[in-house]
């Protein structure tokens, strides 16, 4: 059973779409139209879900402008992985824990620790994911003598993407790659394998990476490009 309901918060009235679920937890989605869809157990009293709406009223407001602001800006209404824009719906719960939904990825946290829990998240699927990447981009060098990848590490990074160490063969892959398509994941290995030839950013360097990946520039736009989501 779904009803519209208004409750007056301290950042003025909202009115939002109320579903009776048999479900164990409150859920809440800010829609990328602004509007608010609540979700609750199906013995809920109505107040208790009034009072949870008030209480999220500064997460929603924020959300909302966030949303405002255009798709080109992080929006807590979508999580990413790997391209991928998935709706979000956040649940208020003491032990952190991210469950699958039908409709979108289902957070379970306390207010403020979305996107740490998100980045865990992501950081336990990349080891694979980064593999598979590495090994598509080392087939490029076909007929190029590439020195051995001795090392490959995961690890967040604020200012790189990526990063090599010639002499000791090691290539670290950022984290946050995981919010990226695999294209561009693929790029970031090309690009650092092939500081394992030429380690600095010379014309050798881009004469490289051109021959084995012609169309890194589009990739490395793509990479670029602000999130839509957390």
């Amino acid at each position: 059973m779904t009803e519209r309901r208004r409750v007056q918060t301290e950042q003025g009235q909202l009115e939002y779409e109320l579903t009776r679920k048999r479900v164990k937890n409150y859920n809440l989605r800010v829609r990328p139209d602004g509007t608010l869809a609540v979700s609750v157990p199906t013995r809920t009293p109505l107040k208790q879900a009034d009072d949870f709406v008030r209480r999220k009223a500064r997460w929603i407001e924020a959300a909302r402008r966030r949303l405002a602001g255009g798709r080109e800006q992080a929006s807590p209404a979508y999580a990413l992985l790997l391209g991928r824009r998935i709706p979000l719906m956040v649940e208020q719960g003491v032990r952190p824990c991210i469950l699958a939904a039908a409709d979108g990825v289902r957070l379970r946290c306390t207010e403020g620790t979305e996107a740490a829990l998100l980045d865990a998240y992501r950081l336990r699927w990349a080891a694979p994911v980064f593999a598979a990447a590495m090994e598509r981009a080392q087939a490029r060098f076909a007929g190029v003598a590439l020195p051995p990848v001795q090392c490959m590490a995961v690890r967040t990074m604020k200012s790189r993407w990526g990063s090599c160490i010639p002499a000791k063969g090691k290539i670290t892959l950022n984290a946050h790659l995981m919010k990226k398509p695999f294209g561009c994941i693929e790029y970031v290995a090309v690009h650092e394998l092939c500081h394992l030839l030429v380690p600095d950013h010379g014309p050798d360097f881009y004469r490289l990476l051109g021959r084995v990946m012609p169309d890194y520039a589009q990739r490395r736009a793509q990479l670029n490009r602000p999130d839509a989501g957390i």
